[in-house]
Order: C-alpha cells, then structure tokens, then sequence
C-alpha cells in the first residue's frame, strides 16, 4: 500500500521529515523579527490552521508571523495576534501536526 502524501495548503511532502526541513528551512531563511511575507506567510497560515491547538494559537486572529528566539535561545516562529498578544509557533512542535494530514 503506497504512503499517502503529507499536503498542507498547495504543498505536498512525500514524507514527514521533508515537511519539518521545509519549516525549518523558512525559519532559517528569515531575519530575527521580521515580518514573514508571502507565500511563507501564506504557508504558515495553512500549516497553523491545521494544529491540534489551532484555535488558541490563532486567538483573536493572526496580524504576523515573525521568527524570534525562545527562552532557551533558539529561533522558532511567532505569532503577533490583531488584539497585540504573541504566541510562539515552535517548529519542533509542527511535527504533531502532520498526524492529522495523513
């Protein structure tokens, strides 16, 4: 029986690891608070719409994404919401999220 395929929005992964090196590879490509624009922006909206806790991530609703670091000191995505709140959108975590695409 053939693998389905991991899809999220216009995206298709064959596998979940290339899914995690596409978000890694989008963190890694944007400066430390910088909005995140355009299709990555687009990309992270599909990918959050489909997180076991989308609805309290996206809150009152999203203004940006942006890349900024954690306590811990590493990079991860964050949410800045319309109401001013922040959220982070660790990609460590994104993982998770592929079990409800297959």
């Amino acid at each position: 029986m053939a693998r389905k395929p991991i899809i999220i929005g216009s995206k298709e992964f064959k596998f979940q690891k290339n899914a995690l090196e596409y978000y890694k590879e989008m963190l890694n490509r944007h400066r430390k608070n910088a909005s995140i624009d355009g299709e990555d922006h687009l990309s992270l909206l599909d990918l959050i719409e489909r997180h076991p806790e989308a609805v309290q991530k996206i809150g009152s609703e999203i203004k940006r994404f942006y890349k900024a670091p954690t306590e811990l000191g590493t990079s991860c995505f964050w949410i800045e919401r319309t109401d001013g709140s922040n959220t982070d959108f660790l990609v460590e975590r994104v993982r998770s999220c592929f079990l409800f695409f297959i």
